[in-house]
């Protein structure tokens, strides 16, 4: 178990580590911590999740001098699609055996919301990030989106979806 955190460094890098290990995301070759900007992605081959800092804001908890630091992080999900537009959207392959039939496998953008979704849905991110019943760190509006680079690349299916987990509480200075 890593080491709670009130500060946002180690909670990215157990995100990271976090959506890297995930089962249900075992078909994504690349998660980066970096600022997402449309030029100048990382290099990926098929699925891609970038870690992209936005804010943070020291808060108080509703406990008398007690406060904690609420991160807010994108999470751009890509799909370089290698069967088509419906299945870039709608794909959702199983394992058969343990194996999917297809290299790269044919899982969407819908597909790949959910698996993210599921992964960090209550997700203490191995006690580095205290839940805070009632309110859910994913619970905002995520965009589903074509990105359409050059020739060569063709487009890609983008998610966007706002992370917001909150550090440990701290007491006056930390």
């Amino acid at each position: 178990m890593a080491e709670p955190s009130m500060f946002p460094l180690a909670i990215y890098s157990e995100l990271k580590t976090v959506l890297e290990a995930a089962v249900g995301l075992d078909y994504v070759d690349s998660v980066v911590i970096t600022k997402y900007r449309y030029h100048g992605l990382p290099s990926f081959s098929h699925h891609s999740i970038i870690i992209s800092p936005m804010a943070a804001e020291a808060m108080e908890t509703g406990n008398i001098g007690t406060r904690w630091i609420d991160n807010e992080i994108l999470l751009a999900l890509l799909v370089k699609p290698a069967y088509g537009i419906i299945d870039a959207i709608m794909g959702n392959e199983l394992k058969v055996e343990g194996e999917y039939l297809n290299d790269p496998p044919k899982i969407g953008i819908l597909r790949m919301y959910e698996d993210v979704f599921k992964a960090l849905y209550r997700n203490t991110l191995n006690g580095v990030i205290q839940t805070v019943p009632g309110e859910g760190e994913l619970d905002s509006r995520s965009d589903f989106n074509v990105l359409f680079e050059d020739d060569r690349e063709g487009f890609l299916m983008e998610a966007k979806l706002i992370y917001r987990p909150r550090g440990h509480p701290f007491y006056g200075n930390p």
